[in-house]
């Protein structure tokens, strides 16, 4: 489970990346804007052995991957040829961009970076609620109780353990858990990162009404303070009138 630094730090970066691939989109879509009719020049071949070549564009259509892809007439007479090729392979003067290292992007179609896009906002989509989710995990209370993740490997395993202590440092967060009862008892170090929930995952039925019950009780609380400070403004109102 990633802490709230992390979950805000790679959202970041998928953020700059989708920056990128919608720049690079701008391009291919610049690239994809063909006449039919018209000539152009072709990169054709293997790597290394390419070869460019004049041709007419006979048409355009798009496969069931959503790419374009063009039909161009190339050659005459006896060596004439019908060649299906991706908007790629035509020759076209265009400004480059560079990725965040500043090496050259090399343009894909705009079908492969529409698919692309979607992905990576539906991915910065779910980074709310995973920054939800650890800052929840974070915003501890020393005293109450949690599920922890305890153990590696084979001893891996979740226990209930009350927050003992936490303390802030130069690596962020440190939580310390108590856990068990008598010489049985024992502390687990940590970050914030070793709890699954709030409140302790049991198949006790009575322990899990207790649990239940005390954040009932929290809850009215809570409901009863928001109740008796709006009382409070309104007489305040009244007597100031």
């Amino acid at each position: 489970m990633k802490s709230s630094a992390a979950v805000i730090a790679s959202k970041a970066k998928m953020e700059q990346r989708l920056e990128y691939v919608k720049a690079e989109l701008a391009v291919a879509r610049e690239r994809e804007v063909f006449h039919d009719g018209q000539v152009y020049t072709l990169s054709l071949g293997k790597p290394g052995e390419k070869e460019e070549v004049e041709g007419a564009l006979l048409g355009q259509f798009t496969n069931d991957k959503g790419m374009l892809k063009l039909r161009f007439q190339v050659g005459s007479g006896m060596d004439m040829r019908i060649v299906d090729a991706a908007p790629t392979t035509v020759v076209r003067t265009v400004e480059p961009i560079y990725d965040e290292e500043g090496k050259e992007i090399k343009i894909r179609s705009s079908g492969i970076l529409i698919s692309l896009i979607k992905k990576i906002e539906d991915r910065l989509a779910n980074f709310e609620q995973d920054l939800q989710d650890a800052l929840a995990r974070e915003a501890l209370i020393v005293g109450d109780i949690y599920t922890i993740k305890v153990g590696r490997g084979e001893t891996r395993r979740e226990i209930q353990a009350m927050l003992y202590a936490q303390e802030q440092n130069e690596k962020g967060t440190r939580v310390r858990f108590f856990a068990g009862e008598g010489f049985g008892a024992e502390f687990f170090d940590g970050t914030p990162a070793m709890v699954v929930t709030k409140g302790a995952v049991t198949d006790d039925p009575e322990f899990d009404e207790a649990i239940a019950d005390a954040a009932e009780a929290e809850k009215e609380v809570a409901e009863l303070e928001q109740a008796a400070a709006l009382e409070a403004e309104a007489e305040s109102n009244a007597a100031a009138e």
